[in-house]
């Protein structure tokens, strides 16, 4: 069960007020995401590894948040993002991303990793030509492969798509851990806990149970 213990355990800090960065595989324990944001209040940098969790989670969890990871975890939906006011950095490589109409409600991002994804079609990157841009990364998608010419002529200030800078590449002030499952527990900060205390219709469960049922 992921609790203040184990928090204090995995950051190495007594006061979990003072916590402003965490790096977590989250795989087998998607649900410890509402009490982490209970837990660490003042988080800033989250960098998650096969998690199944939505961004509108996430955002409900860490509004606060400077710069979100969310790399290897399926995601084929950014919806929340605009709900991050103070995100400067995100990461979302090796998902499942076509569509990035969310990000038209973001107004600060100077800096995006959209490596291994699934975008097709140009148009897709209009949705981000109203940002800051510091760099994008593109590579490992068809449309980057076939129009990459006209990639750099969208982002003429951009001279690399490949090779992240910054943030975007450290991983240094973090401990990396794999959490195991969490037992259930009364989320009573969420708007989603009801009844038997467990996540029954949060967003992460709600995709969980479209998956499963795609796979039946």
């Amino acid at each position: 069960m992921l609790n203040t213990a184990k928090l204090k355990e995995i950051t190495g800090q007594a006061d979990l007020a003072e916590v402003t960065d965490l790096v977590l595989d989250l795989e087998d324990a998607p649900d410890s995401i509402d009490a982490i944001g209970r837990f660490l209040p003042n988080l800033r940098r989250l960098v998650l590894q096969s998690a199944d969790v939505t961004i509108l989670d996430l955002a409900q969890a860490f509004p606060r948040l400077q710069e979100l990871g969310v790399n290897g975890s399926e995601l084929t939906d950014l919806t929340g993002l605009g709900m991050f006011e103070d995100l400067v950095t995100v990461s979302f490589r090796g998902n499942r991303l076509s569509d990035l109409d969310c990000f038209l409600d973001c107004f600060k991002l100077e800096q995006i990793d959209l490596r291994d994804n699934r975008i097709t079609d140009i148009k897709a990157l209009y949705c981000v030509m109203h940002l800051p841009l510091k760099q994008i990364l593109l590579s490992g998608n068809p449309v980057f492969e076939e129009q990459k010419a006209e990639i750099i002529k969208l982002f003429p200030s951009i001279t690399d798509f490949s090779v992240p800078q910054g943030t975007l590449s450290s991983t240094q002030r973090s401990r990396s851990v794999r959490v195991g499952v969490a037992a259930p527990v009364l989320l009573k900060h969420s708007a989603y806990g009801y009844g038997t205390g467990v996540l029954v219709n949060s967003p992460i469960s709600l995709l969980r149970r479209k998956r499963e049922s795609h796979g039946a």
